[in-house]
Formats: C-alpha cells, structure tokens, sequence
C-alpha cells in the first residue's frame, strides 16, 4: 500500500474512501457485445446486445470483495467494530454506481460515469407501514411520554435495536438482540400473578398449584416456546405458525453463541 507524503506525522489518520482501479485486459472479454459511441455532450454510451448490468454487477463484486477484506481486517483485527461490510442489489445496479460513484473509460478516453442505459435502476426510500406511523390518537400517549422520566419498555426497545441491526445487515447480532426481547417478554409474562390472569381461568386449570414462572424457569427458553406455550394458548392467540417461527429462530441463535454460525440467512431474519 502506498503511503502519502507526510501521512507518518497523524497520529489517527481517518480514512473515508478506498479508490479501486479496474484493469479489463483484453477489453474484447468483457465488452464483446457492447458497442461504445459518442453523443454530443462527449459521454460515453452503450449500444447494447447483452446486457450491461451482468459486467457491472461482476465488476462490482469484485472490488467489493477485496474491499470487505480490507474492512473486515479493521473491524475484527483492529476492532473497530462500527465498520460493516459492503454489499450491492444485482437487480439496482444503477443505485450502486451513483453510490460508489463508478467511472470508466477505455484507452485515453476522459472517465466519465458508468450509466448504460439499459441497467436502469430503483432509489429506494425507508417508509414504515400504516400501523407504526403516529397517529392523532397516539398524541395522549405522545404527550405524556415525553414529559415523563421513565425509559421506554425494554422489549420494545430491544425490537427496536434489532431492527436497527438487520437495516444495517448486522444479522447475526440483530438475531441476538431479537432472542434477548423474547427472553424479557417471556420473563415479564410469566411474572403475572395467578395464571388465570394471563390466559383465562379453562386454561389456567391445566396447569397443577403453583406459579407460572416456576414453569418457565424449570423448562427455559426453548422448553416453553415448543412445549408449555402450545399447552396454554389457543390457535387464535398465539398461532403456531409464530410460535414455531420463535423455536426455529432460538436455535439459530443459539447455534451462533454456542457453535460460532457465521451468518444469518437475510429472508428467514425477516420472517423472525
């Protein structure tokens, strides 16, 4: 790695971008089908047979390759640990070049932008559903929460950084953090006094004399999502299908603190 005059004299350098230079050699490989002319605002475009986006796409992956490499000796070797690793949307490639801002040219043409026209592209933009908006009926509760003191409630604050985690593509942390909401809700719940508080008087009847966190305490964690909660909740409560959504998701988590998983798969995180 090159080092800049006088950059010996920081003691803390901060570096906010890394240059990649992409060599195709021969350029017939890649640009066979692509047929590069000049308009009259001097930029290059593409005629195209085959679609650019296949050479960008790839182009793409592997810089991003070598550069993760780089972020990743600096997170886990040198833990700086609010570094996370860079990825792309094959189907938004256009997004990715704007980011990166991606240049090119070939022979001692000037660089200019990467745009092919046939790649088109969606900018997405972070919208929360109807149901977590704020509402004029929530401005009681809105009011008096922020003149009071208090914390907000540790489950929802933990939902919330797990969220915040998966945005990020923090996986296998947001996992964590989602199991951890879990462990509290299922703590908080089996605190309630008298179990017919919690799930009616007929189902209350099943379980023998004594407290309903005794249950939990005895079974855990995984003991009460597969087998004491199915017992105590009808299908119209708790369905099934989240209940065993919850087991399979402690597994993962557990595999990932006892056995050292890596990775999380993105579209089964978001089913959790």
């Amino acid at each position: 790695m090159c080092e800049e005059p006088g950059l010996s004299k920081w003691g803390n350098a901060a570096v906010k971008k890394v240059r990649a230079f992409v060599k195709m050699s021969p350029p017939e490989l890649f640009f066979s089908d692509l047929r590069c002319t000049r308009d009259s605002t001097d930029e290059i475009n593409w005629s195209l047979d085959n679609p650019a986006s296949s050479v960008a796409v790839y182009t793409l992956q592997r810089v991003l390759h070598y550069v993760n490499r780089l972020i990743s000796f600096a997170r886990d070797d040198r833990g700086q640990f609010n570094l996370g690793d860079l990825s792309i949307d094959p189907a938004n490639i256009i997004q990715h070049h704007m980011r990166f801002r991606v240049r090119i040219r070939i022979g001692d043409s000037p660089w200019v932008f990467w745009d092919p026209p046939a790649m088109g592209g969606i900018v997405y933009a972070p919208a929360h559903p109807f149901t977590r908006c704020i509402r004029k009926d929530d401005w009681p509760a809105l009011r008096k929460y922020v003149k009071s003191p208090r914390r907000p409630p540790l489950v929802r604050e933990l939902l919330a950084g797990a969220e915040s985690l998966a945005d990020r593509k923090h996986n296998r942390a947001a996992l964590t953090e989602a199991i951890t909401a879990l462990e509290v809700a299922i703590s908080n719940f089996a605190r309630i006094p008298g179990p017919a508080a919690a799930f009616g008087p007929e189902r209350a009847a099943r379980l023998a004399h004594g407290p309903l966190q005794s249950y939990v305490k005895h079974l855990g964690l995984t003991g009460s999502v597969r087998y004491l909660f199915p017992l105590l909740f009808s299908e119209d409560s708790v369905p099934a299908a989240v209940l065993g959504a919850c087991g399979e998701a402690i597994d993962v988590r557990n595999n990932i603190v006892h056995n050292g998983q890596r990775s999380v798969d993105q579209e089964k995180l978001k089913e959790y």
